[in-house]
């Protein structure tokens, strides 16, 4: 449910910035993560004899929220300095 509330507030930061905010890159990520956490999902009810696999696929969503993270802090940044000099 997270990554739809992210993937709609991503629709609306571009609907309301225009060409100002760029969320390919952030789209991506948020599709990715929604990616893994389904495969996450699936591996743990499917391997339940080795549950390493479904950790490895936790360690690499949350690889991917800092990801996100660091991305959405860093567009928000540049938004507010191309804002600023116009």
């Amino acid at each position: 449910m997270i990554f739809v509330v992210i993937s709609q507030l991503l629709i609306v930061l571009e609907n309301e910035a225009g060409e100002h905010f760029y969320v390919k890159r952030l789209n991506v990520v948020c599709a990715a993560m929604m990616t893994v956490f389904a495969l996450a999902g699936f591996s743990y009810f499917l391997f339940q004899m080795t549950p390493g696999v479904a950790q490895f696929w936790m360690g690499i969503l949350l690889l991917l929220k800092v990801a996100f993270i660091v991305s959405f802090y860093n567009e928000m940044i540049r938004h507010r300095e191309r804002v600023a000099e116009q």
